[in-house]
């Protein structure tokens, strides 16, 4: 599996084992996922579903469409935060 760094145009490869604990990356299909850690295992989370389209990749798009994908996926990663923060404060609330 190929993961890339956030906002990185052109594309950053994020090799696996640079890769830091809660640090969030985007997979070749253009996936924002969370690497986390249980026990000795490694899991990678889905946070945010990709904002391409069904078979689109990440390094075939050109630099102004890699510009377009960061700027939609920062807005579907806000929109993620605010919904998070929206609900914690209603179950404190409750």
């Amino acid at each position: 599996m190929n993961y890339y760094k956030k906002d990185s145009n052109p594309l950053i490869r994020a090799p696996e084992d640079s890769i830091a604990a809660h640090e969030l990356i985007y997979t070749e299909t253009g996936k924002c996922v969370k690497k986390i850690y249980i026990e000795d295992n490694v899991f990678y989370i889905d946070v945010i579903e990709s904002v391409l389209n069904e078979g689109e990749t990440m390094s075939n798009l050109t630099p102004t469409q890699l510009e377009l994908f960061w700027k939609l996926s920062k807005t579907k990663l806000n929109k993620y935060y605010e919904d998070s923060s929206r609900n914690k404060r209603r179950r404190v609330l409750s």
